[in-house]
């Protein structure tokens, strides 16, 4: 079994590039197991709500993507990790209630990735202070004095 979700043109949630005309389909396999795994190289923006409350999603890993939108992963109950190594921006809400949620790696090697409010994270193991949240080893202490970030300053772990 498989979910589908689409994601329609132009600057729209998931379109690959803004500007684009384009329309694209994600299929998230159902192992049989419950494991449900994601990655794209296409998708450079998660837009709102794109893969709310995506039940059976264990992981995912957008090797591309710079921007995750409000509410993005929000009941997402069973992700567990999830991997952004080109990550920019994360706006509210983005994990809302990803009750699993124990592993985040994310960033660009040279900057500090904007967390526009705190409650990204919100009803996660992360918000509580459980989990890891990877990122360059240059920027550890950046991290953990920046704007919104600083909450989660026992979570940074360097990645490379």
């Amino acid at each position: 079994m498989a979910n589908i979700i689409r994601f329609g043109g132009g600057t729209g949630s998931g379109s690959s590039s803004a500007g684009e005309n384009t329309e694209l389909e994600i299929i998230i396999r159902d192992f049989g197991d419950g494991r449900g795994i994601y990655k794209n190289e296409d998708v450079s923006y998660i837009g709102d709500y794109a893969f709310y409350w995506c039940v059976g999603l264990t992981s995912v890993s957008f090797p591309n993507v710079d921007t995750i939108s409000s509410y993005a992963f929000s009941g997402c109950e069973d992700l567990t990790s999830v991997d952004f190594p080109k990550l920019s921006t994360i706006y509210d809400n983005a994990f809302l209630d990803c009750t699993s949620l124990t592993s985040v790696t994310m960033g660009s090697p040279s900057k500090v990735v904007t967390l526009v409010n705190s409650n990204a994270f919100d009803g996660t193991p992360i918000a509580d202070g459980d989990g890891v949240i990877y990122v360059n080893r240059h920027l550890i202490d950046s991290y953990k004095t920046a704007t919104n970030w600083k909450q989660f300053a026992n979570l940074f772990k360097e990645i490379y």
